[in-house]
């Protein structure tokens, strides 16, 4: 049985297609230089500093959350990719709510690895068997509402799985996963 029709039923789910070419990334510390400009260019200041991550996948509608300290403010900041040409990557940045709570300050991201590893666990869970392979190429913020994406592998089917930091406690962070309603 493959994953498809019992990830449907089990997971909230979300469809993104796509094709196998080489995908162009856009490195961290350069991702964050981008961020930085633009946000400098909009608010009319430099913010104090950006932390991303990990690099961005050229995908269009790949997420991640960087963190953006302004004025000893720090603030969740959705980088989602909107055009990818080529190897140019254009992606759009929602800035969020300032994060206010001690307990939400990003101290720590849970490492990529891991994530896959929970994302697996809880395809398990719902299933009843494991899906072949699942990959998260990002590290997850430890900010609740981060989201990164990662993929499951099932046969030769690739399912989008975006997860959601939905509590960060301490060192424990609870997150939602939402699997796509269709293949790539």
């Amino acid at each position: 049985m493959k994953v498809g029709s019992s990830l449907v039923a089990a997971i909230a789910l979300v469809g993104i297609t796509g094709c196998s070419v080489q995908i162009p990334v856009v490195g961290k510390d350069s991702l964050e230089n981008q961020v930085f400009e633009r946000l400098a260019k909009e608010w009319g200041h430099n913010p104090q500093k950006v932390k991303c991550p990990a690099a961005l996948r050229g995908e269009i509608n790949q997420k991640q959350t960087c963190v953006v300290t302004d004025d000893g403010v720090d603030h969740m900041v959705t980088v989602t990719v909107v055009k990818v040409d080529g190897s140019n990557v254009d992606f759009k940045l929602d800035t969020g709510a300032a994060l206010t709570s001690p307990t939400a300050q990003p101290e720590f991201f849970v490492g990529r690895e891991d994530v896959a590893r929970q994302v697996a666990d809880q395809i398990v869970a719902q299933l009843g068997r494991p899906a072949e392979m699942v990959n998260c190429p990002n590290d997850l913020p430890a900010v609740v509402g981060a989201t990164t994406t990662c993929y499951i592998h099932d046969g030769s089917d690739v399912w989008d799985a975006v997860v959601t930091v939905r509590e960060v406690n301490g060192s424990n962070v609870n997150f939602d996963v939402q699997v796509a309603g269709e293949p790539r």
